[in-house]
């Protein structure tokens, strides 16, 4: 979906342009539970954003999987993609934008409806 490409684009943008914000969302080690009440609402609000896309492919035919699935492992690949880079673990690797759209393709081909299967007949 365009709408995902866009969010992705975006999502790498800024771990690219700002690397020091981006490991500090995710170096923090404070646990999200009662004793951090404040961290309750973002957690749930970012896990929203996180399957929002997918459940609107899911809802439009663009995906026959589950969208909670769908859209978390399509934020784990990406995340991993921004720390190897990050890490300088792409050095040899093809440019890691193209490494997310080839990711981002591949997840949509898996996750597409399959076409139902042609019942036999006569050709005319």
């Amino acid at each position: 979906s365009e709408r995902g490409r866009l969010t992705s684009e975006a999502y790498l943008a800024f771990a690219l342009e700002n690397p020091h914000a981006y490991r500090i969302m995710f170096e923090l080690d404070t646990p999200v539970d009662e004793s951090h009440p404040e961290l309750g609402p973002q957690a749930e609000r970012a896990a929203r954003y996180i399957t929002r896309d997918a459940e609107q492919m899911a809802a439009e035919s663009v995906i026959d999987v589950d969208p909670t699935l769908f859209g978390w492992s399509m934020w784990a690949a990406t995340h991993g993609l921004v720390m190897l880079q990050q890490a300088g673990m792409l050095e040899h690797a093809p440019d890691y934008r193209t490494l997310a759209q080839f990711h981002g393709a591949l997840m949509l081909k898996g996750a597409a409806p399959t076409a139902p299967a042609k019942k036999p007949g006569k050709k005319r």
